[in-house]
């Protein structure tokens, strides 16, 4: 499956920083009157509040380089600010009212119309599998604790699925200790070549938890974080990959035709069969005669690629440092592969454990680590000038495209990015 993420985040580097005070007003950009009950918040992190019943808010948050807080309500067009670190900043923000009608236009277009009960019933576990992830056991206790505040549109040309959300998404995440306000723009899964995109915001708070349930959490959060995309974008900016795990190579690859073809069927009978039946049965065996049946799941069960070229390559060759804007430029015209061997996923358990044996989650242990494969990731960037990392990880170019296991992990292994790994404890 590709994913495209257009999501609003930034990075946190581990470094020692200070706190940033950012005080401010939030106005009606029609009537210029307060409004209150605004939340105010550094995307994706921990640090939030909500406006004061005259509008004011103050905050103080660890930033380094740049961030973006988000100003989001019910009642308002959300608006996104960019922070920088230091001296305090004082913010007049005027939020325009949502149009209600606008979505009323867009349920109106042709093809796409609005669902009953028991297609919201299939498709919303088809958008929580997309959003929450299915990745390792963690996933399992991770819930949409509201999810009667999206809507879901269809359209029966595209086969493309559309969601939206009239409230914030509140998300219970029991394996790593948190609950999360996740402000979702939009969602996409296109049907026929199993495409997802979908665009957000999201904010973390705290669970209340005992001494014992903060034991685990913590060792969760270190699990999460070893071999995600936060983890691979921190210890590139320092050079510190291979110390940290990571590998990185060139790669080209000979596609497997073939399976792409007989993919292409199955995908294209699956969305046939989501858009006519109201509990769609999508196995290969179901969908298809005995013999394509046989044939296609044989083929289904081929390699991707043909062959394949891995070279591997340094950072510092594909890094570039800019001393006058302290950023390193991240590029390379070939499609990169990243292998990650510190954390791995027992295949058999599908539960997260330490390569060096220690007991983890659920008192799991490891043997012959070596022996098991890596964690891979590949990436391509969509424009040549690559992405340019600032000292907190920050970078504002969408051109950097990733699929494979960092890009798997979704909400369900997310953390917030002013999270710092802490001493693993027994």
């Amino acid at each position: 499956m590709r994913i495209y993420f257009t999501l609003l985040m930034f990075f946190l580097a581990s470094y020692s920083y200070s706190q940033t005070r950012i005080s401010g007003k939030v106005v009606d950009d029609r009537t210029n009157l307060p409004v209150s009950g605004i939340s105010v918040y550094l995307n994706n992190t921990t640090c939030g509040t909500a406006t004061d019943k005259d509008g004011e808010f103050v905050i103080s948050c660890p930033i380094i380089g740049k961030a973006e807080l988000v100003f989001s309500h019910i009642s308002y067009a959300k608006q996104i600010k960019i922070i920088e670190a230091g001296a305090g900043q004082n913010l007049e923000v005027s939020l325009k009212a949502k149009d209600n009608n606008l979505d009323e236009v867009v349920i109106k277009l042709p093809n796409k119309k609005r669902l009953s009960i028991a297609d919201k019933e299939r498709w919303y576990k088809l958008f929580s599998i997309n959003l929450i992830g299915v990745y390792g056991h963690g996933s399992s206790i991770c819930k949409i604790t509201n999810p009667e505040v999206l809507d879901y549109y269809f359209d029966d040309e595209t086969k493309q699925l559309t969601v939206k959300a009239n409230k914030p998404l509140e998300i219970e995440n029991l394996n790593l200790g948190y609950k999360i306000r996740l402000d979702l723009e939009n969602f996409e899964f296109n049907l026929l070549n199993n495409e997802v995109a979908f665009k957000y915001s999201c904010f973390y708070e705290e669970l209340k938890r005992n001494k014992f349930r903060n034991t685990e959490v913590i060792n969760n959060r270190n699990l999460a974080y070893k071999g995600s995309a936060m983890h691979f974008m921190r210890t590139l900016y320092l050079n510190r990959l291979v110390e940290a795990g990571f590998q990185l190579y060139r790669y080209k690859a000979d596609k497997n035709i073939e399976k792409k073809r007989v993919k292409e069927i199955i995908l294209e009978r699956m969305a046939k069969a989501y858009a006519t039946e109201d509990k769609p049965n999508v196995s290969v065996e179901y969908l298809f005669n005995k013999d394509t049946a046989a044939y296609y799941t044989a083929v289904m069960k081929q390699s991707d690629v043909k062959k394949f070229d891995a070279v591997e390559v340094g950072a510092l060759q594909l890094t570039e440092k800019n001393k006058a804007t302290r950023t390193v430029n991240f590029k390379s015209s070939d499609t990169l592969l990243v292998n990650y061997k510190k954390y791995i996923v027992d295949p058999k358990t599908r539960v997260p454990v330490h390569t060096l044996g220690q007991t983890i989650y659920r008192h799991v242990e490891l043997s012959d680590v070596d022996s098991k494969p890596p964690l891979v990731t590949f990436m391509y960037f969509f424009e040549p000038g690559g992405i340019n990392i600032e000292r907190n990880g920050y970078y504002a170019e969408f051109s950097l495209f990733m699929y494979g296991d960092m890009a798997e992990r979704r909400i369900a292994n997310a953390l917030p990015f002013d999270f710092e790994p802490k001493e693993e404890e027994k």
